[in-house]
């Protein structure tokens, strides 16, 4: 076996199996956490981080740090990237595309290759294929503790011997084995094993070096699959004689919890209960409890008198209103409906959910649902960009990627854009369904599903094409790391602050100069006939929806600071009207991108035409049934 000792300053890349737990040891080697909604099959972002600087990584380091610049910041010098999970390197997808573009332009000088203990074969055929990167590797056999659990030992030294590599046992989340593995990333070793590649696909895809170039190949989609194949056999080959069974331990409550969770019956209670948890953690306590003490407490009695005070010494009356302003001032409905409203009952929302995706509960989910999406064109995988629409819109879309089939990416690009509020925009939901009847609620999300069911019925009749089967690995479900769970929730709420708050400020100021410009009042005079008259709703709609073009969360936040002026019933309707309307620009720009000009143009053009025929027939039904919602 040959070696090549990684000095600091150089780069190493994680590559892995889906559910091998490779972005929890890429946690505990950089601290950095993965920001994205993790469910199965849909991550795509390139993670990037500085292992934390240690005395074992750092060649002559004596614990005395006085003098060392990378000590002082708690890193080592060494770059660590997390690519997301990967089936093959021989598929075409973006996950691939992204590798391909890392390995070409960002070469890295070892690989940290993680394999997944109780699915050995899959994580030794994606070895295989990877080792015709040519790049020294050191494998973390992870996970050992729930191959242990289903009564599975693997002999890491002979896996070792059999692929040329060291393979250090590892148990991420308790950092068992931490330690070694930046040991042995010091002297990582070339595989000695690789995937035997036939000698006809050899030569029709070999470089000027005589190597096989992985990247030339994966572009035959035919020669693709039987590599696939053939690695998946190797695979076989190769893991016969590497376990040592076990009787397994007793189960507990929580794998006992899993296996309720993924039947009809209790799978559909334990949802409901979670729907209901949701309900009150996220709707009473961050978009109530949280919200008006940040209000009462703090924004109202301390920041408006102190910055009033601050403005009176500003000779312009112009930027004084332009900042105080209590309808479009930057900071009543910029920052403070950022920071006052949005900010506490997204920080809930994702650590609720990041609660439950942690525990594995997702994909356990998607097999309850598989059954009921069937009718709408899509099954049990297209549950998991749908749920990601949740967190992202745009990230979303792109997550269609992991769907099979053309129809099935059209359909779930359809209802993403059609029906689904985004985490800020449901977390501002919350805020104004709060202080109204749990009617209000069960009235605008029961029309949201009601019309998603339709629409989705109604696309897959009149789109052509097969439906396909649902296959998906079940992670064990374990108790959420709290660790995990707060350091994600913080990233997500910051990174969508970040992005949130200057667009909050530039439509504040906006619709400021247009309220001085005279323009507001010109929109909704030629408005009128639509939002008055079909849609019912005030004059003060307008800014709204002005505001929702700009970023759905912005104008969902402004209708809160505007509830009072609205009834109960022209509330729910424009929560639905805003759910309905527009994506933000990153998702319209990504329809274009992934679906393509004419698609995307049928898929926008036929949701605004639902929408404005929607907004008129909930208004009326409204009127005709007598629905007041307390206001």
């Amino acid at each position: 076996m040959t070696s090549k000792n990684i000095k600091p300053g150089k780069r190493i890349l994680i590559l892995g199996p889906p559910n091998s737990g490779k972005t929890m040891l890429f946690f505990k080697l950089t601290g950095v956490a993965n920001s994205d909604l993790n469910l199965t099959g849909s991550s795509y972002r390139i993670e990037r981080g500085y292992i934390k600087c240690t005395p074992s990584f750092m060649p002559g380091c004596d614990g005395d740090c006085a003098n060392c610049p990378h000590h002082k910041k708690g890193l080592s010098p060494t770059e660590l990237l997390d690519t997301p999970p990967l089936l093959s390197l021989f598929s075409r997808g973006l996950v691939e595309d992204e590798l391909a573009r890392i390995l070409k332009n960002e070469p890295p000088d070892a690989i940290l290759f993680v394999m997944d203990a109780k699915n050995l074969r899959r994580s030794i055929s994606l070895f295989l294929q990877a080792a015709h990167l040519h790049i020294p590797m050191v494998v973390a056999l992870n996970m050992i503790d729930e191959a242990e659990n289903k009564g599975l030992v693997v002999d890491h030294e002979k896996l070792a011997r059999r692929l040329g590599v060291p393979v250090i046992p590892t148990i991420a989340p308790e950092e068992y084995g931490i330690g070694q593995i930046l040991k042995t990333l010091q002297s990582p070793e070339m595989p000695t094993r690789a995937l035997e590649i036939p000698p006809a696909i050899m030569e029709r895809f070999s470089d000027e070096s005589g190597r096989f170039d992985w990247m030339a190949a994966r572009s035959d989609e035919q020669v693709g699959v039987e590599l696939n194949r053939l690695a998946f056999e190797q695979a076989m080959m190769l893991s016969l004689d590497m376990f040592r069974i076990q009787a397994p331990p007793p189960k507990g409550w929580v794998e006992k919890l899993g296996a309720l969770a993924s039947t009809p019956l209790w799978g559909t209670v334990i949802a409901i209960g979670i729907l209901v948890a949701m309900y009150f953690f996220v709707g009473e306590f961050g978009a109530t409890y949280l919200v008006d003490h940040i209000s009462g407490d703090f924004f109202d009695p301390y920041v408006m008198p102190w910055a009033t005070d601050l403005m009176k010494h500003v000779p312009s009356r112009f930027w004084q209103d332009a900042v105080l302003d209590p309808n479009f001032g930057l900071l009543p409905t910029g920052l403070f409906l950022a920071f006052g409203l949005v900010f506490p009952v997204l920080l809930t929302f994702y650590l609720f959910t990041g609660f439950l995706e942690d525990m594995g509960y997702f994909p356990r989910l998607s097999i309850l649902m598989d059954r009921i999406m069937r009718p709408i064109g899509l099954n049990g995988k297209g549950l998991m960009p749908l749920l990601m629409g949740f967190s992202c819109i745009t990230m979303a879309i792109v997550a269609t990627r992991v769907l099979d089939t053309r129809k099935e990416r059209i359909i779930a690009t359809f209802l993403l854009i059609l029906g689904l509020p985004c985490a800020p925009l449901l977390a501002t939901m919350f805020i104004i369904l709060g202080r109204m009847p749990w009617t209000a609620s069960a009235a605008l999300f029961g029309i949201i599903l009601v019309q998603i069911l339709l629409a989705g019925l109604l696309a897959n009749k009149v789109l052509k094409g097969q439906l396909t089967d649902f296959i998906v690995e079940i992670p064990p479900l374990r108790l959420p790391r709290l660790e995990i769970v707060l350091t994600k929730t913080w990233r997500r709420t910051m990174a969508f602050m970040k992005e949130a708050v200057p667009l909050f400020l530039l439509a504040s100021f906006l619709l400021f100069l247009a309220e001085k410009a005279g323009m507001l009042q010109a929109l909704e005079h030629w408005s009128a006939p639509v939002v008055k008259g079909w849609w019912g709703l005030p004059e003060d709609s307008v800014s709204v929806f002005i505001k929702t073009f700009i970023r759905r969360e912005n104008g969902a936040a402004e209708l809160a600071r505007l509830s009072a002026h609205f009834t109960g019933p022209q509330l729910v309707n424009t929560l639905l009207i805003m759910t309905l309307l527009t994506p933000c620009t990153n998702s319209t720009l990504m329809i274009f991108k992934e679906r393509g000009t004419k698609a995307a143009l049928g898929i926008i053009g036929a949701v605004f035409l639902w929408t404005t025929f929607m907004g008129g027939i909930v208004n009326y039904a409204f009127k005709f049934l007598g629905v007041t919602f307390g206001g």
